[in-house]
């Protein structure tokens, strides 16, 4: 085996051994991410118990610039940014945005990709939101969510264009 075929890796890899205190590789049923303090829970359901990464980007990963709360990753399958907000539904929508970007430069990103945004007010989809999702669609090619409700979610539904109640 050549030298340099050895020191060719994944670069999630190398990203991951980089930041171990902030990555968690989990196989439980319920994957739950919250914010201490916060009301709004996301609970991805795992019922075969495969592998899921759960990145705590805000503060984690990424510190000092702007960035989504954390992002769950299903390998082979896709990544999911959630943010769990109070009111501002605008400034949830640039976090998810500039969290995707850092993630596709890092190149950590796993396949499909998705925001889901939980918050407390949802003052309804107004013209500022709508651009921001249509954005993150033209851009990423993925979704954005945004949710009044904490809640179950089944991964693969979340990364739908349809919404994550639905396939």
């Amino acid at each position: 085996m050549s030298q340099k075929s050895r020191k060719a890796s994944n670069p999630a890899d190398e990203f991951k051994a980089l930041h171990t205190s902030s990555i968690v590789v989990t196989k439980v049923s319920k994957i739950k991410v919250e914010d201490k303090g916060s009301v709004r829970h996301a609970v991805f359901l795992n019922p075969a118990k495969v592998n899921h990464t759960v990145w705590k980007m805000d503060g984690g990963i990424v510190k000092n610039a702007t960035c989504a709360d954390w992002m769950v990753s299903k390998d082979g399958v896709g990544d999911i940014v959630c943010e769990l907000k109070g009111g501002d539904v605008g400034k949830a929508l640039v976090q998810v945005h500039a969290t995707a970007s850092f993630a596709r430069q890092s190149r950590i990103l796993n396949g499909r990709l998705a925001g889901l945004v939980l918050c407390t007010q949802h003052p309804g989809i107004s013209t500022k939101i709508q651009r921001a999702m249509n954005a993150f669609a033209r851009e990423f090619s993925a979704p954005i969510h945004v949710r009044c409700r904490g809640g179950e979610f089944v991964f693969e539904h979340v990364l739908s264009f349809n919404g994550p109640e639905r396939l």
